[in-house]
């Protein structure tokens, strides 16, 4: 059976003119995030420009144009029923696509720009990682409080609240319970970071949410995006343990997770997006790794 590819921007970055010949083979594709990533410095000169064009030129017709807010809503099957998630963002995304496929130099494409309506312009998607960063720091911060409330109220005298802890857990701090949830086949990880997960989406339509309202979407969890969540939940309970903010991009690194298939493999430079990618049972690969495997 053929296996299909997820492209990452790192990769993308290094495919460099390799990328069409296996954008052709219909068995790489990638998302929304990679154009996004793309904009960043995409106007400070005229080189920045082209290369920049060139890869999104390319890209354009194996995008996923799905926003990760959007994503992470449609998860929360209590939440699609109850309320409509009005994304207006994608419009404005391929009125910039298309104003690059017609312009030949920055000059022109700036005009373009500055010709078309849009309600969200270039320079918003162009720091969109800044935007979701806070989206995926809320969502590390509740975790990280449920991770030290349940920490806490086990080490509590009245009981261990889900009788599944073992006291030498326990009796070695934080950081041992941090490794505890991380070891393999503990469901209660993925438990507490679908709770944050729901609490987040709730707030994207409500804000505050009710807690009625969050244990409503915690409970109708249909899977979308159960990859990502995996991702998620080792991602902030490592953050938690070593007691760290992690690195800047570390939420748009994260978020690519969002947009693979099951099955998928991730086509990735970067070393630690591998690394959490083995963890979660998803196999990663190189751009030359993959080349290779396709000639």
């Amino acid at each position: 059976m053929n296996e299909s590819y997820y492209a990452d921007t790192s990769s993308v970055r290094a495919a460099g003119g390799s990328l069409a010949s296996l954008l052709e083979s219909g068995r790489l594709r990638t998302s929304v995030l990679v154009a996004i990533e793309l904009f960043n410095g995409m106007t400070d000169s005229e080189d920045a420009f082209r290369k920049r064009r060139a890869g999104l030129r390319t890209l354009k017709r194996e995008i996923d144009f799905r926003m990760p807010e959007q994503i992470i809503f449609s998860g929360f099957q209590a939440l699609v029923d109850e309320f409509d998630f009005i994304e207006n963002r994608t419009r404005s995304l391929e009125i910039i696509l298309n104003a690059l496929d017609q312009a030949d130099t920055l000059a022109d494409f700036r005009h373009a720009l500055d010709a078309a309506t849009l309600n969200f312009p270039l320079d918003y998607f162009a720091s969109y990682d800044q935007k979701f960063e806070s989206v995926f720091g809320r969502i590390v911060e509740i975790e990280a409080r449920e991770v030290r409330c349940l920490f806490e109220d086990a080490n509590a005298p009245k009981f261990d609240p889900t009788r599944t802890i073992p006291s030498e857990v326990l009796s070695g701090g934080l950081a041992s319970f941090c490794d505890w949830l991380l070891a393999d086949g503990n469901s209660l990880n993925e438990s507490l970071t679908q709770m944050s997960l729901a609490t987040v989406a709730a707030s994207l339509v409500i804000e505050p949410p009710s807690d009625e309202l969050i244990h409503r979407a915690y409970n109708s969890y249909n899977g979308i995006g159960y990859t990502y969540l995996k991702a998620l939940s080792m991602k902030s309970t490592d953050l938690m343990r070593s007691n760290t903010h992690g690195q800047r991009n570390d939420g748009m690194d994260v978020a690519h997770f969002l947009y693979l298939h099951e099955g998928e493999v991730l086509v990735s430079e970067d070393l630690a997006q591998r690394e959490l990618a083995e963890r979660i049972g998803v196999s990663a690969i190189t751009f030359n790794e993959l080349r290779g495997s396709l000639s």
